[in-house]
């Protein structure tokens, strides 16, 4: 009797230590596929949008959108020509799949940046910085009137593209949209109103980090 239960002890062991290799081995799979799965759903969640419809606008997104394209100049307190078409401001969408962000900058140096799905930053007349660099985003918009058509409708544009509308006190011209790593369209090159919207981007960011 005491042999048997000197051995028991003894085929024990090796058993345990398959069910220890056992978990380690599950364990090690489970890591693999996680990591795999995690790859996956991140590829899915970057490519998610491309070809398909951007989520619906909220409706303030839409209302301050819609206020910003029918702004007069004299609501901003702005004296202008009413024969000319020079801009007094500017408002670029720009959708990048997940939500479209539309950037608003007038000549008083009040700039704004809106998200589809909600959520943005009001205002830039006080901030030096996002005043000056939305000055010029508006003046740089000059050069462009007379490559665009004046518009009455402010259709958003499709994923990974932007559209550009110039506000003056003739009306409001738009381009086309325009793909975001050529920034051409119909031989004009929008890459400087681009750059000028970018900086006005950056400011923005940084004020909206403090």
């Amino acid at each position: 009797m005491q042999q048997e239960q000197n051995l028991n002890p003894q085929k024990s062991k090796p058993k345990i230590w398959v069910i220890i290799v056992g978990i380690i081995f599950a364990i090690v799979c489970l890591c693999v596929v996680g990591i795999g799965a995690f790859s996956i759903y991140t590829d899915l969640q970057q490519n998610q949008y491309v070809g398909k419809p951007t989520p619906i606008p909220e409706q303030i997104y839409v209302d301050l959108r819609t206020a910003a394209l029918n702004r007069k100049a004299s609501e901003l307190g702005l004296e202008v020509d009413v024969n000319s078409n020079q801009p007094y401001g500017i408002i670029m969408d720009w959708n990048l799949g997940s939500a479209t962000a539309t950037l608003v900058s007038f000549e008083t140096g009040d700039a704004s940046l809106y998200y589809s799905t909600g959520g943005g930053w009001l205002g830039g007349y006080s901030v030096e910085k996002v005043n000056d660099t939305s000055i010029e985003f508006v003046n740089s918009a000059g050069e462009y009137v007379v490559k665009l058509n004046k518009v009455s409708e402010y259709p958003m544009p499709p994923v990974n593209h932007v559209r550009f509308y110039i506000v003056t006190p003739q009306g409001v011209y738009g381009s086309d949209d325009i793909d975001d790593d050529s920034l051409t369209k119909d031989g004009v090159d929008f890459t400087s109103l681009f750059n000028a919207a970018q900086n006005v981007i950056s400011e923005i960011r940084i004020e909206m980090q403090k």
